[in-house]
């Protein structure tokens, strides 16, 4: 299994709510964003999900200087990736603003 994480330095204000309907738009035009494991008689079999809200939260980050900022938003990333999927209850795919 796959998991690649990316981050971005954006310098221009950002509209967390377009950013969050462009995801989900991405998100649902793409089977492969949507599969969720399904037991099927004791076997795992792919489903597709109809359709799908991913949530894109804005967090706040912590520190009192950009320094501090970036790198509590850089941890951040890294515990997001270090969180494990749970490929039969969610797709595998996820966001945040930081």
């Amino acid at each position: 299994i796959l998991n690649i994480s990316v981050a971005w330095r954006i310098h221009e204000p950002l509209d967390a709510d377009r950013l969050q309907a462009c995801i989900n738009a991405v998100v649902n035009a793409n089977d492969a964003l949507r599969l969720v494991l399904v037991n099927d008689g004791g076997s795992l079999r792919q489903r597709v999900l109809d359709d799908v809200h991913l949530a894109c939260p804005v967090v706040e980050p912590e520190g009192s200087s950009i320094e501090e900022r970036l790198q509590w938003g850089l941890e951040h990333a890294s515990q997001m990736h270090q969180r494990p999927f749970r490929f039969t209850q969610e797709p595998s795919v996820r966001f945040a603003v930081v």
